[in-house]
């Protein structure tokens, strides 16, 4: 039986971040499935040089990359293992979207094997691709059997991620995540059980209540899937006694389809626990929303019924807002500044998540060919200026009045907002080119809270 140590990059920003992904854990859990011996560490728990007996002993040691900012600190770990001389396999919906010869630039002098997709994963393991088995029908117990108490009850005491759906018909262009494609559902009977398992441990746990937040890109993209999973949630909640706490993001156009076509929609949502539905604004013009290929948004009223209907039925609405887009001219910037003051005094739940956008990231439109010549590839901890958070740098916004109109708007809401706890984003700091300046960039970034 061959033995394969999984690890959990630690928080890109300095600091310690406790949240149970489901990429790592679903992945787990089909090596479980195949028969593998699988071990799990969270970086954000326990220094890699505390474990490097265990992972000397390991036949593989697999990373999961959920974001750009993540890279840099990848690397590093795979540098650290380099002296084991045993495969890192790193995957991950951004380390997918790298280019072959970038991703051997980024990991020039270790260990690491790029894992794009269930193929590669199987030859490098030397399994059939047709015998690993699909992510969202298994459960996933097993590898929450195998973290044991003291991790998972960590976990449990904070949001963590709930395996629920993936998979977007939409192609917005900024978007670095799987989509155009059809969405794919957990398994009614493996989130059932998968559920009853978690609520068990929360009792064992003296725990009152769990918070998720579903790996779903549009959730209420289709209606009939999705009605029948909440109705689970729901019976699961009644059952057991623990209360159960969702958060989501879903199309405006998807909510309000689901709004008319479920019966006794706000009840469900509440038996189901669905509080807070995060919905993708990310511009406030047509020329821009067509300029993003984010054709489902069509005109601000539909925005503003979204909105007023969320409020009415008693859910919290997020209301993500990316701004900055090559599109936009200063005057539109500030249009970002009206609508946030506008919403931000009518509606009494809503939370504001501005953003600012990042042309070039992987996997989206933009990225393009595999260039070992990229700047971020060069210098792989600008990776970190990718993150939605961050201000604009002149390395993802190059024209100067446009990234200083963009970073003042975004500033200005996240400042005027957030001490009223109606924002939720806590703007980051790029790297750049200055010693003096990324060492106020690291600070900054690690004493300001989460995004949520």
């Amino acid at each position: 039986m061959k033995k394969i140590v999984l690890l959990q990059p630690a928080y890109p920003y300095g600091k310690s971040q406790v949240y149970m992904g489901g990429a790592l854990i679903s992945v787990g859990s089909q090596l479980l499935a195949l028969g593998f011996e699988v071990t799990m560490f969270d970086l954000n728990m326990t220094d890699i040089q505390t474990i490097m007996s265990v992972l000397q002993n390991a036949d593989y040691v697999g990373v999961t990359v959920i974001g750009s900012p993540y890279i840099p600190g990848t690397i590093e770990i795979a540098k650290q293992l380099a002296m084991l001389d045993i495969p890192v396999l790193i995957g991950g919906q951004v380390i997918a979207k790298l280019g072959q010869r970038e991703f051997i630039t980024l990991f020039a002098g270790t260990n690491a094997v790029q894992i794009k997709n269930q193929v590669d994963l199987a030859e490098m393991l030397a399994v059939d691709p047709a015998s690993i088995p699909d992510a969202f029908s298994i459960s996933l117990i097993p590898m929450w059997e195998r973290m044991g108490d003291e991790m998972l009850h960590k976990y449990l005491k904070n949001e963590m991620t709930l395996v629920f759906s993936q998979g977007c018909h939409f192609q917005c262009a900024f978007c670095a995540a799987e989509k155009k494609q059809r969405e794919r559902f957990k398994g009614s009977e493996h989130l059932c059980h998968d559920l009853e398992y978690l609520v068990g441990k929360a009792k064992e746990f003296g725990l009152k209540k769990l918070e998720f937040y579903t790996t779903s890109l549009d959730f209420f993209q289709n209606v009939a899937e999705v009605q029948e999973r909440l109705q689970i949630i729901a019976s699961v909640q009644e059952t057991s006694g623990i209360q159960i706490k969702i958060r989501c993001l879903s199309c405006m156009v998807s909510f309000m389809k689901a709004s008319k076509e479920i019966q006794d929609f706000e009840v469900l949502l509440r038996q189901a626990g669905l509080w807070c539905v995060g919905f993708g604004i990310d511009g406030l013009d047509s020329l821009v929303w067509l300029s993003q290929k984010k054709r489902q948004n069509k005109t601000l009223e539909q925005v503003w019924t979204c909105l007023d209907y969320a409020e009415k039925i008693g859910v919290q609405a997020e209301a993500l807002l990316v701004m900055g887009f090559p599109e936009e001219r200063i005057r539109m910037m500030f249009k970002y500044l009206q609508f946030a003051f506008v919403a931000g005094w009518k509606h009494k739940r809503i939370v504001l998540r501005p953003y600012l956008a990042k042309p070039q990231i992987p996997g989206n439109d933009h990225w393009g060919a595999d260039d070992p010549d990229r700047e971020f590839v060069r210098l792989p901890q600008k990776f970190k200026s990718l993150d939605f958070c961050a201000i604009g740098s002149p390395d993802t916004n190059p024209i100067w009045w446009h990234r200083w109109s963009a970073n003042l708007v975004f500033l200005l809401i996240c400042g005027i907002w957030s001490p009223l706890g109606k924002c939720t984003t806590s703007p980051l700091m790029p790297q750049g080119r200055s010693r003096l300046w990324n060492a106020f960039a690291d600070l900054w970034n690690r004493i300001v809270p989460f995004d949520r």
